[in-house]
């Protein structure tokens, strides 16, 4: 677990610049209401992702935000479709929440999501929502 965290705090490190006033994304943080309490269908979803590592083997993981989650599909597009057809045979999963920024992806990474699972390739693309303002 050790290992994989270095490379993604360095790699966060690298993105505080893009950070909003008051937001540090080298700091993991749950992402939060006006009144600092943590958003619950965020918690929620994290959730979902803990206990999808705990019963799949996951080989290839998404981890992202709105547009990581995009790869999903909706009732739009056959993004989801492409996807399955893709990736499938690589035992993926899409550990992604749209709306969050880099600390909240940092946070959900370091509390729980990567505990059981080794996949052979991670593709992390976050930062979007830091770099907006």
């Amino acid at each position: 677990m050790r290992n994989r965290v270095l490379p993604l705090t360095l790699l966060i490190s690298a993105l505080a610049v893009f950070a909003r006033a008051g937001e540090s994304p080298e700091i993991p943080t749950p992402m939060l209401e006006k009144d600092g309490t943590p958003v619950k269908r965020f918690i929620q979803q994290h959730e979902v992702f803990v206990q999808h590592a705990k019963n799949h083997s996951i080989d290839l993981l998404l981890v992202g935000d709105f547009l990581t989650s995009d790869f999903q599909g909706n009732n739009k597009n056959t993004v989801g479709a492409i996807y399955q057809k893709a990736f499938g045979k690589y035992k993926p999963a899409i550990f992604a929440y749209g709306g969050e920024s880099v600390q909240h992806t940092h946070w959900r990474l370091k509390n729980g999501e990567l505990d059981v699972i080794t996949p052979k390739v991670i593709m992390l693309m976050i930062g979007t929502k830091n770099g907006d303002h």
